[in-house]
């Protein structure tokens, strides 16, 4: 038969707040222990959540604002009284206003009550506790509070204490009461059933040391589903004259999915073995809105000073999604590194490239152009081609290797562009006689009639010949005895282009008729045809 608990109303459920919840404000050099380094002090059980803040050797403070009544502060006690001294000491007020605190025993312990405030109208409070400490830690593990029935701020916490006598809670009639502690069963099949509304629970018992110690089983099972078997320890056989062992957490159960579930508990043992005890219940809720802080916020203290049980061992454990998290950014930075220096290189070798410009006096065609000066002075291919047009009638070049004249420095002139545009020609300019070019002057009048084109071939020179048999009538003998045409100052002879040459062609053409005439003067007037025309 199914009773319930003797409770005739549902005693207003307590909410916990573990040391890690950001609702909890901390000052000073708090450390944090997340290893369970103080798990095995005394017979109070293990931290809550396997957590605790604490500080060694300097001052601290914490607070906490709620809105509810009663209220509790729980931690690990190492108090050590020195010669009436206590180390640590505290202080515990609520709304600033100091409340004694619970009594010191000389043993550690966890899960000691170290603030107690009771009485407490409803409403909106601060706890503050504050701390000195000189050789010991003082640890915090949780608080725990009866929050008001109608909050003006609603809040969702994270972990809801149901006590053995809610009336939530049915037993069958295996379950008795032992003191005001817990309700136990020892019977073969003893069974328990609540609902609860979370993603999941823990059960809460202690193990007595008055009753049997051999290990027992039990099952629970999460609406209707398979039972899951778990453990009941008891008492070591190694060391039976043991205390009890309080707040022991038989199981929790994985996480669900948040909702309403039927929790169902059975006995599996005897009077033989250890009993099925409940102390309370906690009810998970991986919804609320109360985050847990991070323990990499708060500073780590180094201090090598000695503490019982590892509680130097601060710092918090990595998860493999922490690690995997580093490792995937490692990654990433890496790549991004060698992807910036392959285009930083890149774009250094093209800055620092050498940037090809024009060649000195290089005229983009663009531009306007500047008076073209060609500097001329006979050379081996004056003779040349005059020979060739008067032999093939064209100044195209057939490749042909042949013997060097000989230098002719007595004709120079300089030809700009813009001579091509003049109309008419300007006529030859004589310069004056003198003792040094008398002689030169009497060659020059001897080989006028030289200057016309050789008989029977028609090239472009005649024109050429043509003016400068014009230029000799129209000037005296006697001009012409005590004159000689000087190269620096006069003109060059010109003439309206014939069909097929250029302006440029004739000029080019007739300056070198006037070398070849007088390379040839210098020969005595022979005329030889080269070997290397065809």
């Amino acid at each position: 038969m199914s009773i319930p608990t003797n409770g005739t109303s549902i005693p207003t459920r307590r909410v916990i707040v573990d040391d890690t919840d950001a609702q909890i404000q901390y000052v000073g050099p708090w450390q944090v222990d997340s290893r369970g380094s103080q798990d095995r002090v005394g017979n109070f059980g293990p931290t809550f959540q396997g957590t605790l803040h604490g500080v060694v050797h300097t001052s601290a403070t914490f607070s906490f604002l709620y809105e509810g009544t009663d209220s509790k502060v729980f931690g690990t006690l190492q108090a050590v009284n020195q010669s009436g001294a206590i180390d640590p000491r505290w202080t515990c007020s609520i709304d600033d206003r100091i409340v004694p605190i619970s009594p010191i025993i000389p043993y550690p312990l966890n899960n000691w009550p170290l603030c107690d405030f009771t009485s407490i109208g409803a409403g909106v409070h601060n706890i503050t506790v504050r701390i000195v400490s000189e050789q010991k830690h003082f640890w915090l593990d949780y608080i725990d509070y009866v929050p008001s029935p109608n909050p003006t701020i609603p809040t969702k916490p994270a972990f809801a204490q149901i006590d053995d006598q809610d009336n939530s809670i049915f037993y069958d009639d295996s379950w008795s009461r032992m003191g005001d502690i817990s309700m136990y069963t020892s019977r073969p099949g003893g069974r328990m059933t609540t609902n609860f509304t979370g993603t999941g629970v823990s059960w809460y018992g202690f193990i007595p040391t008055e009753l049997s110690h051999p290990s027992s089983l039990a099952t629970y099972s999460i609406d209707d589903e398979a039972p899951i078997p778990f453990v009941l320890h008891g008492i070591p056989a190694s060391d039976p004259e043991s205390p009890s062992l309080y707040n022991q957490e038989f199981f929790q159960t994985p996480l669900l999915p948040y909702g309403n579930h039927t929790l169902t508990v059975v006995h599996n043992g005897n009077d033989e073995q250890t009993p099925l005890t409940l102390d309370r219940l906690v009810v998970l809720d991986h919804t609320a809105n109360t985050v847990a802080v991070q323990t990499a916020d708060i500073p780590l203290n180094t201090s090598s000073t000695a503490a019982p049980s590892g509680a130097n061992s601060q710092s918090a454990p990595l998860s493999s999604g922490s690690i995997a998290g580093a490792v995937i950014g490692a990654l990433l930075l890496l790549a991004l590194l060698i992807v910036g220096f392959i285009f930083g290189r890149r774009w250094y070798r093209k800055r620092s490239r050498p940037i090809i410009q024009p060649l000195p006096g290089f005229v983009p065609p663009s531009e306007p152009r500047a008076p073209l000066d060609l500097d001329t002075t006979p050379n081996r291919y004056s003779v040349e081609l005059e020979e060739r047009m008067q032999t093939y009638g064209t100044l195209t070049p057939v490749h042909v290797r042949r013997r060097s004249r000989h230098f002719n420095p007595e004709v120079r002139s300089t030809i700009t562009s813009m001579d091509f545009d003049l109309e008419p020609p300007p006529p030859l300019q004589h310069a004056a006689m003198t003792t040094a070019n008398t002689e030169q002057a009497r060659g020059s009048m001897l080989s006028q009639a030289d200057m016309s084109p050789v008989p029977g071939r028609s090239t472009g020179l005649e024109v050429y010949g043509e003016v400068e048999r014009l230029g000799a009538t129209s000037r005296s003998t006697d001009a012409l005895n005590g004159a000689e045409m000087d190269p620096y100052s006069s003109g060059y002879p010109f003439a309206r282009a014939s069909p097929g040459i250029s302006p440029y062609e004739q000029l080019v053409a007739a300056t070198k008729a006037e070398e070849a005439r007088r390379s040839q003067r210098k020969s005595r007037g022979r005329h030889r045809q080269d070997p290397g025309y065809q």
